[in-house]
């Protein structure tokens, strides 16, 4: 790329180091644009042996990065639309619990939705009104003091859904006969002001609900679910 002059006049190439070559290619990303011929005479050493020209690499890199890229979409477009099918499920169940008149009504129409809606293959509701535990007589219905409750301290003092496995006492007093089928939970509080209840969505599978999984869903649904049991509860 340089030259150097002799006394003579004549001048005598210098070479040329890879740093230079480097260099001169970084300063003219576009000396290939005309110089196309010279790509087909370039070989890069392939990662499986042999060489392949410095195109076909380039290529190669190419179509790996748009496999990749298509990936990628075609995960955004599919939680799009798992979205879009919890939003519409979301609504429905809205909609259904909007219009229960009484506790009972809302007990029934949540654990009926939920399970069938959602495909959950056990749900059970808690509410916690001591002045409903007589007049109601449903297991849906309880004393906030029951012995029972004190190992969802924790749970109920947080007031956010939770995710995962469960002790056997819990998923007992939760599901009763049907304990032993649930391998994973999700725990949903109904909250006006103080915990006021709960929503336990059990599954036979060990891994749908993970802990640390995301949960805007599930605190979506305790905010509806907690200001119509709120409206109930106040009449």
């Amino acid at each position: 790329m340089t030259s150097k002059t002799q006394k003579d006049g004549h001048n005598k190439s210098k070479a040329c180091s890879a740093n230079d070559v480097d260099s001169f290619l970084r300063s003219h990303p576009d000396f290939f644009s005309e110089r196309s011929e010279l790509l087909l005479e370039i070989e890069v050493p392939h990662p499986a042996g042999g060489a392949v020209s410095l195109i076909e690499r380039q290529v190669a890199l190419l179509r790996h990065d748009n496999k990749e890229l298509k990936n990628r979409i075609k995960e955004l477009v599919d939680v799009a639309r798992d979205n879009e099918q919890l939003i519409s499920k979301l609504h429905h169940v809205s909609v259904a619990l909007i219009e229960t008149e009484t506790v009972d009504d809302f007990v029934e129409v949540l654990s009926e939705r939920v399970q069938n809606d959602f495909s959950a293959n056990l749900v059970s509701v808690k509410v916690f009104n001591e002045d409903l535990v007589a007049a109601i007589q449903r297991r849906e219905v309880v004393s906030k003091n029951d012995d029972e409750l004190a190992s969802f301290d924790k749970f109920l003092a947080n007031k956010k859904p939770i995710c995962g496995r469960f002790n056997a006492s819990q998923l007992n007093y939760l599901f009763s006969d049907h304990a032993e089928k649930v391998k994973s939970m999700a725990l949903v509080p109904l909250v006006n002001m103080n915990t006021v209840g709960m929503i336990a969505i059990g599954s036979d599978d060990p891994n749908h609900f993970k802990a640390g999984m995301s949960t805007a869903f599930l605190s979506s649904l305790s905010d509806i679910a907690s200001a119509v049991l709120k409206r109930h509860l106040i009449h």
